[in-house]
Protein backbone atom coordinates (compact mmCIF):
# COMPACT_ATOMS: atom_id res chain seq x y z
CA UNK A 1 0.00 0.00 0.00
CA UNK A 2 2.79 2.54 0.68
CA UNK A 3 4.23 1.75 -2.75
CA UNK A 4 0.83 2.25 -4.33
CA UNK A 5 0.17 5.53 -2.50
CA UNK A 6 3.71 6.67 -3.25
CA UNK A 7 3.42 6.07 -6.98
CA UNK A 8 3.03 9.84 -7.40
CA UNK A 9 6.55 10.31 -6.00
CA UNK A 10 5.66 11.30 -2.45
CA UNK A 11 3.83 10.19 0.66
CA UNK A 12 2.10 13.08 2.38
CA UNK A 13 0.04 13.49 5.54
CA UNK A 14 -3.19 12.42 3.81
CA UNK A 15 -1.49 9.23 2.62
CA UNK A 16 -0.24 8.72 6.18
CA UNK A 17 -3.77 9.06 7.54
CA UNK A 18 -5.01 6.54 4.97
CA UNK A 19 -2.26 4.07 5.95
CA UNK A 20 -2.99 4.49 9.67
CA UNK A 21 -6.76 4.21 9.21
CA UNK A 22 -6.48 1.04 7.11
CA UNK A 23 -4.02 -0.55 9.54
CA UNK A 24 -6.25 0.23 12.51
CA UNK A 25 -9.26 -1.18 10.64
CA UNK A 26 -7.30 -4.33 9.88
CA UNK A 27 -6.24 -4.68 13.53
CA UNK A 28 -9.87 -4.23 14.59
CA UNK A 29 -11.18 -6.84 12.14
CA UNK A 30 -8.45 -9.31 13.09
CA UNK A 31 -9.22 -8.88 16.79
CA UNK A 32 -12.96 -9.32 16.13
CA UNK A 33 -12.31 -12.42 14.02
CA UNK A 34 -10.07 -13.89 16.70
CA UNK A 35 -12.69 -13.21 19.36
CA UNK A 36 -15.39 -14.93 17.29
CA UNK A 37 -13.23 -17.96 16.51
CA UNK A 38 -11.47 -18.36 19.84
CA UNK A 39 -12.20 -21.47 21.84
CA UNK A 40 -13.24 -21.54 25.45
CA UNK A 41 -9.66 -21.97 26.56
CA UNK A 42 -8.20 -18.71 27.81
CA UNK A 43 -4.42 -18.52 27.60
CA UNK A 44 -2.76 -17.94 30.91
CA UNK A 45 -0.07 -15.33 31.28
CA UNK A 46 3.11 -16.57 32.82
CA UNK A 47 5.42 -14.06 34.45
CA UNK A 48 8.83 -15.66 34.88
CA UNK A 49 11.22 -13.97 37.25
CA UNK A 50 14.08 -12.21 35.58
CA UNK A 51 17.43 -13.42 36.73
CA UNK A 52 20.67 -11.45 36.71
CA UNK A 53 21.86 -13.38 33.66
CA UNK A 54 18.67 -12.51 31.74
CA UNK A 55 19.09 -8.83 32.57
CA UNK A 56 22.73 -9.07 31.49
CA UNK A 57 21.74 -10.60 28.14
CA UNK A 58 19.10 -7.91 27.63
CA UNK A 59 21.72 -5.20 28.20
CA UNK A 60 24.17 -6.95 25.87
CA UNK A 61 21.38 -7.16 23.28
CA UNK A 62 20.66 -3.45 23.57
CA UNK A 63 24.33 -2.58 23.14
CA UNK A 64 24.51 -4.91 20.12
CA UNK A 65 21.42 -3.33 18.55
CA UNK A 66 22.87 0.17 18.92
CA UNK A 67 26.27 -0.91 17.57
CA UNK A 68 24.78 -2.81 14.64
CA UNK A 69 22.41 0.03 13.74
CA UNK A 70 25.34 2.45 13.68
CA UNK A 71 27.21 -0.02 11.47
CA UNK A 72 24.28 -0.32 9.08
CA UNK A 73 23.97 3.46 8.90
CA UNK A 74 27.72 3.87 8.27
CA UNK A 75 27.65 1.17 5.56
CA UNK A 76 24.57 2.68 3.92
CA UNK A 77 26.17 6.13 3.73
CA UNK A 78 29.35 4.65 2.23
CA UNK A 79 27.34 2.71 -0.37
CA UNK A 80 25.45 5.85 -1.37
CA UNK A 81 28.70 7.83 -1.63
CA UNK A 82 30.56 5.30 -3.79
CA UNK A 83 27.89 3.60 -5.92
CA UNK A 84 25.00 4.95 -8.00
CA UNK A 85 22.33 3.30 -5.88
CA UNK A 86 19.05 5.21 -5.49
CA UNK A 87 18.70 6.27 -1.86
CA UNK A 88 15.04 5.20 -1.83
CA UNK A 89 15.88 1.66 -2.94
CA UNK A 90 18.71 1.25 -0.43
CA UNK A 91 16.60 2.74 2.34
CA UNK A 92 13.68 0.47 1.50
CA UNK A 93 15.81 -2.67 1.70
CA UNK A 94 17.67 -1.60 4.84
CA UNK A 95 14.39 -0.62 6.54
CA UNK A 96 12.68 -3.84 5.45
CA UNK A 97 15.51 -6.11 6.50
CA UNK A 98 16.29 -4.24 9.70
CA UNK A 99 12.73 -4.18 10.95
CA UNK A 100 11.84 -7.71 9.87
CA UNK A 101 15.02 -9.58 10.82
CA UNK A 102 13.76 -10.54 14.30
CA UNK A 103 10.49 -11.76 12.79
CA UNK A 104 12.36 -13.76 10.17
CA UNK A 105 14.30 -15.49 12.96
CA UNK A 106 11.05 -16.26 14.82
CA UNK A 107 9.58 -17.54 11.57
CA UNK A 108 12.50 -19.90 10.96
CA UNK A 109 12.44 -21.23 14.52
CA UNK A 110 8.67 -21.71 14.55
CA UNK A 111 8.85 -23.47 11.19
CA UNK A 112 11.52 -25.75 12.63
CA UNK A 113 9.21 -26.63 15.54
CA UNK A 114 6.20 -27.06 13.20
CA UNK A 115 4.37 -23.93 14.36
CA UNK A 116 3.64 -22.66 10.87
CA UNK A 117 0.73 -20.39 11.87
CA UNK A 118 2.99 -18.51 14.26
CA UNK A 119 5.72 -18.05 11.69
CA UNK A 120 3.54 -16.56 8.95
CA UNK A 121 1.37 -14.45 11.27
CA UNK A 122 4.42 -13.02 13.04
CA UNK A 123 6.03 -11.94 9.77
CA UNK A 124 2.82 -10.47 8.36
CA UNK A 125 2.08 -8.65 11.62
CA UNK A 126 5.48 -7.03 11.52
CA UNK A 127 5.04 -5.96 7.91
CA UNK A 128 1.63 -4.44 8.71
CA UNK A 129 3.13 -2.59 11.67
CA UNK A 130 5.82 -1.19 9.34
CA UNK A 131 3.04 0.22 7.15
CA UNK A 132 1.55 1.83 10.26
CA UNK A 133 4.93 3.40 11.07
CA UNK A 134 5.30 4.76 7.54
CA UNK A 135 1.89 6.40 8.01
CA UNK A 136 3.00 7.99 11.28
CA UNK A 137 6.25 9.21 9.72
CA UNK A 138 4.35 10.67 6.75
CA UNK A 139 2.11 12.64 9.10
CA UNK A 140 5.07 13.94 11.08
CA UNK A 141 7.11 14.85 8.01
CA UNK A 142 5.83 14.12 4.49
CA UNK A 143 8.55 12.85 2.19
CA UNK A 144 9.16 12.59 -1.52
CA UNK A 145 11.39 10.39 -3.63
CA UNK A 146 12.30 9.71 -7.22
CA UNK A 147 9.96 7.41 -9.06
CA UNK A 148 12.59 5.92 -11.32
CA UNK A 149 13.17 2.47 -12.81
CA UNK A 150 14.26 1.07 -9.43
CA UNK A 151 10.94 2.16 -7.91
CA UNK A 152 8.95 0.57 -10.72
CA UNK A 153 10.94 -2.67 -10.38
CA UNK A 154 10.35 -2.65 -6.63
CA UNK A 155 6.64 -2.06 -7.24
CA UNK A 156 6.47 -4.96 -9.70
CA UNK A 157 8.53 -7.23 -7.43
CA UNK A 158 6.24 -6.53 -4.48
CA UNK A 159 3.25 -7.27 -6.73
CA UNK A 160 4.73 -10.66 -7.63
CA UNK A 161 5.45 -11.39 -3.96
CA UNK A 162 1.86 -10.45 -3.10
CA UNK A 163 0.55 -12.86 -5.75
CA UNK A 164 2.72 -15.67 -4.36
CA UNK A 165 1.53 -14.87 -0.85
CA UNK A 166 -2.10 -15.12 -1.98
CA UNK A 167 -1.39 -18.45 -3.70
CA UNK A 168 0.33 -19.71 -0.56
CA UNK A 169 -2.59 -18.58 1.57
CA UNK A 170 -5.23 -20.13 -0.70
CA UNK A 171 -3.47 -23.47 -1.07
CA UNK A 172 -2.46 -23.70 2.60
CA UNK A 173 0.96 -24.63 1.22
Amino acid sequence: LPLLLGFKGSINAIDGLILIALCLMLFYFLAAWQKRHAGTHEPSLVHPRASISQIFFILIGLVAVVALSRGVLWTSVRLLEHYPIPAFLLGFFVFSLGTNLPEIMVMLRSYRYHLRELSVSNLLGSAITNVLLIGVFAILKPFSFERDAAYVMLFLGMGVLFIFLMIFYRTQG
